[in-house]
């Protein structure tokens, strides 16, 4: 897990346990089976190799082909 300051966690749980823990928080969203993102901080969207986010300016989070749609829908109303 990395934080807003940049620095990371470790953490012993699933991440199915924050995305369970996030259910109700719109900012939040699962974009890949190992990354969950605040959208307030997406900066960019990459589409080149399958699709990234970028994170903070810094930080890039690949997002699943599948949720492709949904993630770029939803990032709009934040980009």
């Amino acid at each position: 897990m990395i934080l807003r300051h940049g620095n990371p966690v470790i953490v012993s749980r699933a991440l199915k346990h924050f995305e369970t823990l996030l259910t109700g928080n719109h900012d939040f969203i699962r974009c890949h089976k190992s990354y969950i993102v605040n959208l307030k901080h997406i900066t960019e969207y990459i589409k080149a190799d399958g699709g990234s986010l970028v994170v903070d300016k810094k930080h890039h989070v690949s997002v699943s082909p599948d949720k492709v749609d949904m993630v770029l829908k939803k990032a709009a109303q934040y980009l």
